[in-house]
């Protein structure tokens, strides 16, 4: 049976992004179905100690077993990466524009401390490597050049064509050097050669999923969300709910003053948000009617579940997705989307919801109107959404999909 190990830049129980959820639950579905699975991760437990050991948090655990999988916590070089985050801050003006987008990819973290040496001692089979575009790419592509044996390279870069950062042409180098490219989409893929000279046999396309075995349905909780609506006094509440980083590129600050305008005529009218803050959105609390808001941090497990059974509609209108594991969840629990017009999103909600233009207030204030004041549509996409989520984007149905990439 295969060695398998995963490279990412954060695991369980740091906070994960989209693409941390997806390579934990990749990681434990391959330890369960018997292959010998390792994560590599930095020893971080939020970002910020990438570049700063003060103010920065770390894990204690150099190494441990989780479900079956090992996971190696390595050291990160504050110092490395804090050098070329500073030269790419305040020369990228002054040093040519190659380098100046080599350096971005170096300073972007975490540079992991051994890494060469743990993939060195344990012959793994095959390296998954992802997201981009972070530092550990190059890492991987330049410590894998010394050993003396090849493993099979994968990479899920999570591409976002409306993001800069992956614009990057220094990135070449780093897809010419992997075996093969999982991207999620064909919208992905056509953004990706769009940018890159990239072989079209490297990429397979395989779609994120949820597992649905461990979920709750919107009916088994029931009970729970009448509570939780009475503990909040959200009886009567017509509730948006937003779930992730509340920045200014996820939508969130947009919907949030989107809200605001919306209360001032309907005091029934109420913004959920789940999810890690940012100076902006702290700063656009300020100004807000206070009574239009619910804001808690990172939710997990039951708990979350049960906000996204208690909302009417979900609405994250992001520019920095590839896919957005949480409009699967909120379709789990048949509620409609509201998201970001751009491509890649549109691929995947379809029919089960609405889209506004990123940035735009009033456009997100107008299909706030559409679909909350209509139960028969509200409804109509829920259930669309559902049946769409158990049809394409089960893990069960997906997983196997996974095992033939990573065997082949």
């Amino acid at each position: 049976m295969k060695k398998i190990v995963f490279i990412t830049p954060s695991y369980y129980p740091s906070v994960l992004s989209g693409s941390g959820v997806v390579v934990t639950e990749l990681a434990e579905g391959f330890a369960r179905d018997g292959y010998n699975v390792s994560v590599i991760t930095s020893n971080a437990l939020t970002t910020r100690y990438w570049y700063d050991p003060i103010f920065g948090k770390k894990l204690s655990h150099d190494f441990e077993i989780i479900n079956n999988v090992k996971i190696y916590r390595l050291g990160c070089n504050q110092i490395l990466s804090s050098f070329f985050f500073i030269l790419v801050k305040y020369f990228n003006k002054v040093l040519p524009k190659r380098l100046i987008e080599k350096l971005k990819i170096l300073s972007s973290g975490p540079y992991l401390i051994g890494l060469y040496d743990v993939l060195r001692d344990n012959n793994f089979d095959v390296i998954h490597c992802s997201p981009f575009p972070l530092n550990i790419n190059q890492q991987v592509v330049d410590s894998i050049k010394d050993l003396t044996y090849r493993p099979k390279l994968i990479f899920t870069p999570f591409f976002h064509s409306q993001n800069n950062d992956f614009s990057n042409l220094s990135l070449q180098e780093i897809f010419d050097k992997a075996d093969s490219i999982h991207v999620i989409s064909q919208v992905e893929k056509e953004e990706m050669r769009n940018m890159f000279h990239i072989n079209e046999s490297k990429i397979k396309i395989i779609p994120l999923f949820l597992k649905l075995a461990g979920m709750h349905t919107i009916e088994y909780l029931s009970n729970d969300i009448k509570l939780f609506k009475e503990e909040y006094r959200l009886k009567e509440k017509k509730i948006i709910l937003f779930a992730g980083i509340k920045g200014a590129f996820k939508g969130a600050c947009d919907l949030l003053q989107a809200i605001n305008i919306l209360y001032k005529s309907d005091k029934n009218l109420i913004l959920i948000a789940m999810g890690s803050s940012t100076p902006e959105w702290e700063n656009i609390k300020k100004i807000v009617n206070k009574n239009c808001l619910l804001d808690f941090s990172y939710t997990q497990g039951k708990e979350k579940e049960v906000i996204f059974g208690a909302c009417d509609v979900f609405c994250m209108p992001s520019k920095t997705e590839t896919f957005g594991l949480v409009y699967l969840e909120a379709w789990h629990k048949k509620k409609p989307i509201i998201a970001a017009n751009i491509q890649t999103v549109k691929h995947i909600v379809k029919d089960a919801g609405l889209f506004v233009e990123f940035g735009n207030i009033n456009s997100i204030v107008d299909e706030i109107k559409k679909i909350s004041y209509n139960k028969t549509l509200i409804k109509k996409m829920g259930l669309k959404g559902y049946n769409r989520l158990i049809t394409f984007y089960d893990f069960s149905k997906i997983f196997p999909r996974y095992v033939e990439l990573f065997e082949s």
